[in-house]
């Protein structure tokens, strides 16, 4: 990232283009922006019908547990028949089927859920995004910057490609402003 940073101003000043660079803080402005609370909002809440969902889900399975252990221990009592001990296993066995088949039921449903929850986020996220691009754009076409970088760190912990900004440079908090103008229409 930054050999294409170096290329760019590079390129530019041999051309004898004037490059004007900028900075902002995409993170601070993820958070300032006025749809951010309402998406965490409506994320928790469907963070939390996931949870009760799957509270449901682990309920059902105590009872087929439940429902399978009991079978277990008639069967084993010494003093059925052979055909009521084999109808015993009979019922093991066709707990033991509804038991595989509720877990893969469960295993399905808590991956499309946990999918759902991660679309919706990431949907959220980009809408969220384009609407700071867009007036990021605006923002630096009328005051002539020519690059606008990120200056946060990658979510991993690992450097961006911003080193060092000076405040000068840093447009964070004009975009700030003019976002919550834009946006509050």
């Amino acid at each position: 990232m930054s050999v294409l940073l170096a290329c760019l101003i590079a390129s530019g000043a041999a051309y004898g283009a004037d490059t004007s660079i900028a900075v902002i803080e995409l993170q601070a402005l993820i958070q300032a922006h006025p749809d951010t609370k309402p998406n965490e909002a409506l994320l928790e809440a469907q963070k939390k019908d996931m949870e009760e969902e799957q509270e449901q889900w682990l309920g059902q399975s105590k009872a087929l547990k439940k429902k399978f252990n009991e079978a277990q221990k008639a069967a084993n009592n010494p003093a059925l028949s052979e055909d009521a001990r084999d109808e015993k296993l009979k019922d093991i066995q066709n707990t033991i089927e509804i038991l595989r088949d509720w877990e893969k039921k469960y295993r399905e449903l808590r991956v499309t859920r946990q999918k759902e929850f991660t679309d919706r986020n990431r949907r959220m996220y980009l809408r969220t995004v384009k609407d700071i691009r867009e007036i990021v754009s605006e923002y630096t076409e009328k005051k002539g910057y020519t690059i606008v970088l990120s200056a946060d760190d990658f979510p991993t912990g690992e450097p961006g490609a911003v080193m060092y900004a000076s405040d000068s440079v840093n447009i964070t908090s004009s975009i700030a402003e003019l976002m919550e103008k834009e946006l509050a229409k």
